[in-house]
């Protein structure tokens, strides 16, 4: 079993998993939305937020017909600014 350091590197590796962590910041989103803004398939999509929520960082609600993500952890909206900071450190 991976440690939760571990999990939260594997959570956040992803370019695709950061920008659907950022849209879920602002608000819930359906995979077909997630898709739409990122340009990329539903299945895709829908791969990256099982692994999200697998790993405890977002949560869904079914709100028939659609089912709908958001943030779990509420500091990962300051990881991720953290983490764009450095990035724009590094150039």
């Amino acid at each position: 079993m991976p440690s939760r350091d571990e999990v939260l590197s594997k959570a956040i590796s992803s370019s695709s998993r950061r920008t659907i962590l950022r849209l879920l910041c602002k608000h819930p989103h359906t995979v077909t939305n997630i898709a739409k803004a990122m340009e990329i398939s539903t299945s895709l999509a829908s791969k990256h937020l099982t692994l999200l929520d697998y790993f405890g960082i977002i949560t869904s609600e079914v709100k028939f017909p659609k089912k709908y993500y958001s943030i779990k952890l509420k500091s990962i909206k300051t990881l991720l600014n953290v983490y764009d900071g450095i990035l724009e450190e590094m150039k």
